[in-house]
Formats: C-alpha cells, sequence, structure tokens
C-alpha cells in the first residue's frame, strides 16, 4: 500500500506507479476535490479530500480564541 499525502506525491506515484509498486493500493489525502478532478484520477486509487474554507476558519478561530 502506498499513502500519498497531498496533490504532489499522489501525482509522483500515479506517474510512477508501475515501476516502484505496480501492484500496491493506493490511497490519498490532502488536497480538494477540485484539484482530484484536474488529476485525472484512476479508478483504483482512493482517498479523503480536504476543502478548506479560510474564512469560515478564521471566525471559528475568533469565536473560541476572542481575546487572542
Amino acid at each position: 500500500m502506498v499513502i500519498a499525502i497531498g496533490e504532489e506525491a499522489t501525482s509522483f506515484i500515479i506517474k510512477y506507479r508501475n515501476a516502484i509498486a505496480p501492484e500496491a493500493k493506493i490511497v490519498f489525502s490532502g488536497f480538494s476535490g477540485a484539484d482530484a478532478a484536474k488529476m485525472k484520477l484512476p479508478d483504483d486509487v482512493f482517498g479523503a479530500f480536504s476543502d478548506y474554507d479560510i474564512a469560515k476558519t478564521l471566525a471559528m478561530a475568533r469565536r473560541l480564541q476572542p481575546d487572542a
């Protein structure tokens, strides 16, 4: 099994999969579904998308730490 964290690592292992680990399962994380769509991931590559909304993250941080 190959676990690729991030878009660059995922692109790398997909490109060189046959030379590095032809039989390995590939699991990814750390990038958005929109980025994954651009990559055209093979059907046997699985993972979890990370979609961040920076405005919501900052609003939550301000609610949690109003004096920071």
